[in-house]
């Protein structure tokens, strides 16, 4: 289950997504953290946290969500946003949010993917579409 969360705080951001962490988790916040260091990648900032790495989009959901799962680099299409956590939400909509998270990713691909809530279903967006939708006029 993805961890995306943008609110106000004086919380720094891995502190955010670490208090995410129920005790019904499948992992703790670290073994997550581990597994992105090994297999995905993890940027933190004073104002950002963010855990992700490349899936198959066509992949089953729980092999997505899973980051001790590890696709070959050649068939991932997608970027799994795993945890997000920002202490200055200065966007404007999900556009502006996901083209700034984006911005982290080491190499492009054409997906990129997240749940919201722990019961929702996983979402799927082109990238270009996050790129138009916030493109300067």
């Amino acid at each position: 289950m993805s961890k995306f969360l943008h609110i106000l705080s004086m919380k720094p951001p891995a502190q955010l997504v670490y208090e995410l962490y129920e005790a019904d988790s499948p992992r703790t916040f670290q073994q997550d953290l581990q597994l992105h260091l090994a297999h995905g990648y993890v940027f933190s900032t004073p104002e950002e946290f963010l855990m992700g790495r490349p899936v198959q989009s066509k992949a089953d959901h729980d092999d997505i969500c899973n980051p001790a799962v590890v696709f070959d680099r050649e068939d991932c299409d997608c970027w799994y946003i795993y945890a997000y956590a920002t202490r200055n939400p200065c966007f404007e909509n999900w556009a502006g949010l996901v083209e700034k998270v984006l911005r982290w990713m080491p190499y492009e691909l054409p997906l990129a993917a997240w749940e919201r809530r722990k019961h929702d279903r996983m979402l799927f967006f082109p990238i270009k579409r996050f790129q138009q939708l916030t493109a300067k006029p």
